[in-house]
């Protein structure tokens, strides 16, 4: 195991005869100061050369965020839920909240300037309550069932052709989407300053948690209930299997369950909403268009400004508000003159009130040497941006560079989305250690180790 320490060290100890040996040395000699000359240099002027650890090793997190110089962090595992905080001049995660979670699963987690909230459901669902998804269907008037693909879901047309097939009333079809069975579901709260948490069971009309659109936020539990579950399955053809959609008039609403409250209120109805969004106080909506047009629109629903509506929205995530202006990232598929598909990304912009829609920037999903943004916030007036390997880009979209000022972290950020507070980019680390004589060993172990990390923001 250890011959080629053994042969490493005989070579630098031995010495040689005459002028071999001395000139053996010298050669060895200059090569380590070179070496350490380098290093040094590079520690010296490395991007990352001023990260800042301030916590060593940190135990599986599931989520995190920075207030007032103090980092929050909750761990969810199948045996307990942990609430740790740890003042930033102290470099020690305490313990603020514990409790056991037998037989509980986590759905929904927000943090708010005061507190920690989670929304717990039973893991396990009785036989006779689970969903039915739409595995096998059959055309109405034919007996036999045949396989289908569930292709998507769309607004419910006007007048539907004659050739497709309507079915006002398929209950495996009601059920793969909204499911009403007796499911206990809970609201916890963890205040941060230590008080005693408080739990209380939530009223979601008799429809399981999961089953709804929904979004936790700090004024309440937003969520979609439909008014009317009727739909429409159309029966199309695409060679030997049969794909069907869905069509649903739109008949949603949309309900908040306040904390302080057991009774939900209603908040918008008539509309099909797909997927909650909340971004600065304010709730999005995005909604399924008509058949064959699979592209879905942003609606404003709540917020300052009133309603808002954007047609053929394809980003992930909501808009984010600087100034007078929404921003969002957007992947697009581009074809060319001659067929060929191109994934772009975009950076779009309009007024707060939906008006004056335009492309800021565009770049190639691939190739190319612009970065490839994941995420978009706004902090102190200042728009920023994550890449894919967690750089933080200063964005300026009122300039011809987009790119500002980036800070480039260490390898082995990705663990958690990173968070910029206080001044500071804050992020989780993982760090591989090999051991002392792995380069002399054939077996190499490997230790790795959670660390939590911070960078001042450029000027």
């Amino acid at each position: 195991m250890f011959k080629r320490f053994l042969t490493t060290l005989r070579f630098l100890v031995i010495p040689a005869s005459g002028k071999a040996w001395r000139r053996e040395s010298g050669l060895v000699l200059v090569v380590s100061l070179v070496a350490v000359l380098a290093g040094s240099l590079v520690l010296l002027f490395a991007p990352h050369s001023k990260v800042e650890t301030l916590i060593a090793k940190t135990p599986y997190l599931t989520d995190w965020t920075v207030r007032d110089n103090t980092l929050y962090a909750l761990s969810i595992t199948e045996s307990e839920i942990v609430v740790r905080y740890s003042p930033l001049t102290e470099r020690k995660l305490h313990v603020l909240y514990r409790a056991t979670n037998p037989g509980q699963t986590v759905t929904d987690v927000c943090f708010t300037d005061s507190e920690v909230l989670y929304i717990s459901r039973p893991l396990q669902i009785t036989r006779d309550s689970r969903p039915t998804f739409l595995r096998a269907v059959s055309p109405p008037g034919v007996g036999q069932l045949r396989p289908a693909f569930l292709k998507d879901e769309y607004l419910e047309r006007p007048v539907l052709p004659r050739e497709h097939s309507k079915s006002p009333d398929l209950t495996d079809g009601d059920r793969w989407r909204f499911i009403r069975i007796p499911e206990p579901t809970y609201l916890h709260r963890i205040p941060l300053n230590g008080t005693p948490p408080t739990q209380q069971k939530l009223n979601l009309m008799g429809y399981m948690v999961d089953s709804l659109p929904r979004r936790l936020t700090p004024e309440g539990l937003y969520f979609v209930v439909p008014q009317v579950p009727r739909l429409s399955v159309i029966f199309e053809k695409a060679g030997t299997v049969t794909e069907i959609h869905k069509e649903r008039p739109a008949t949603d609403t949309v309900y908040l369950l306040p904390f302080d409250s057991s009774v939900p209120r209603p908040l918008h109805r008539e509309g099909l909403f797909s997927i909650l969004l909340y971004c600065d106080k304010a709730l999005y909506a995005r909604m399924p268009t008509c058949f064959p047009n699979s592209r879905q629109d942003l609606v404003r629903l709540i917020g300052e400004g009133g309603k808002m509506h954007l047609a053929d929205y394809a980003s992930r995530e909501a808009p984010v508000r600087l100034g007078n202006q929404l921003y969002w990232l957007e992947e697009k598929s581009i074809i060319g003159d001659g067929g060929d598909k191109t994934e772009v990304q975009r950076l779009q912009t309009c007024h707060w009130d939906g008006s004056g829609q335009r492309i800021v920037w565009q770049a190639k999903s691939q190739g190319g040497s612009d970065p490839q943004l994941s995420h978009l916030f706004v902090y102190q007036e200042k728009l920023y941006g994550f890449d894919m390997q967690y750089q933080l880009h200063r964005l300026r979209p009122d300039s011809p560079q987009l790119f500002g000022n980036k800070i480039s972290p260490p390898d082995g950020v990705g663990a958690l989305r990173p968070v910029v507070s206080d001044g500071f980019y804050y992020f989780s680390r993982l760090q591989s250690r090999r051991g002392l004589l792995d380069p002399f060993s054939e077996r190499v172990l490997t230790q790795t180790t959670r660390s939590f990390c911070r960078m001042r923001l450029p000027e």
